[in-house]
């Protein structure tokens, strides 16, 4: 994986490597972050920094996708030595989060730069779906380490209730079936209707969506998502029915292919019982790995074909590849 080859916290690139049985490698890198990524004065205390090779600092805010790295590695490996260790650093983010990203009076946290997927876009204090999940995600996970070691848990199980009510009452459009992308909290308090692909996919994933819904969401991205076919019968969904460059084909993590998204919705997919429909989503990562620039890779960018875009080796293509084969095909 050597495109941006730095120490970033994200996007997604460790939960492959937990899958593959690499976790010694994982946990390394876990301990790394908290030992000397962590901000320690300012607004941003208690975060962690987004690259070790300067001062930790928040530009992403790859924190979020850190909880849920840690999640799945203390779920393949039980590791509560670890865990005890980085318990208080993980209290923090969660405490960051609230302070800093969590506007109006609702429990709903707000998209800042904290995906792979919002690299180009921004949402100004509005209340969206895909950081609310992730937060949901994480004060369920924190709930239960905290029991496992003794700590007290109600409060974050309580907050993660509250999220998910918060999300329900705020977001979900019964009517659509599927998450909005986001409320304003300044002006006119507008409601953002369309959700792109990663609101459906971490909705899912994170629980914010009975199981009901999460079919509900499926059949809305069927239906309202533009897809194309690749050689081999896949087949790939566009992010979004997002238009910001008048008409031109691909815009930068906002109307895009990439192969890390296609491999994240299979999962979503896999969750509603639909294995066909996900192995299509594989297959058009198939078509990559064999025609592009780095064969036996994944970039970042698909073509409409299939082929390899831009950006080879891709951690995050590479990964979300292992999790969706170990996780989705065989899980």
């Amino acid at each position: 994986a050597w495109s941006w080859r730095a120490a970033y916290l994200g996007w997604r690139g460790w939960y492959g490597p937990a899958c593959y049985g690499w976790t010694d490698r994982v946990a390394l890198s876990i301990r790394r972050h908290v030992d000397l990524g962590r901000v320690t004065a300012g607004e941003d205390q208690g975060a962690l920094g987004h690259m070790l090779e300067s001062a930790p600092a928040v530009y992403y805010n790859m924190n979020e996708v850190f909880l849920d790295h840690v999640r799945q590695y203390f779920e393949y490996t039980g590791d509560l030595t670890l865990m005890r260790r980085i318990f208080p650093a993980l209290k923090e983010i969660v405490a960051w989060e609230s302070r800093r990203l969590q506007p109006g009076n609702e429990y709903l946290y707000e998209n800042s730069l904290n995906t792979w997927i919002s690299d180009s876009h921004w949402y100004i204090r509005g209340q969206c779906t895909q950081a609310s999940a992730y937060m949901l995600g994480a004060h369920r996970f924190l709930a239960e380490l905290a029991e496992r070691l003794g700590e007290p848990a109600a409060g974050f199980a309580a907050a993660a209730d509250r999220i998910r009510a918060a999300m329900q009452r705020r977001l979900w459009q019964p009517r659509q079936g599927v998450f909005a992308e986001y409320r304003d909290t300044l002006g006119c308090g507008l409601l953002h209707p369309e959700p792109e692909l990663p609101t459906l996919y971490h909705a899912a994933e994170f629980g914010a969506a009975d199981a009901l819904q999460i079919y509900e969401m499926v059949h809305w991205a069927d239906t309202h998502l533009e897809q194309v076919t690749t050689p081999g019968r896949g087949r790939m969904y566009w992010s979004s029915n997002w238009h910001p460059n008048n008409g031109r084909l691909y815009t930068h993590s906002t109307h895009e292919m990439a192969y890390a998204e296609e491999l994240n919705f299979a999962l979503t997919q896999y969750l509603a019982g639909r294995a066909e429909e996900a192995y299509a989503l594989l297959r058009a990562s198939l078509c990559g790995i064999y025609n592009g620039p780095t064969p036996g890779g994944l970039a970042c960018h698909a073509y409409v074909d299939g082929r390899q875009r831009a950006n080879d080796e891709f951690a995050d293509a590479i990964s979300m590849w292992a999790r969706t084969v170990v996780e989705g095909l065989f899980g």
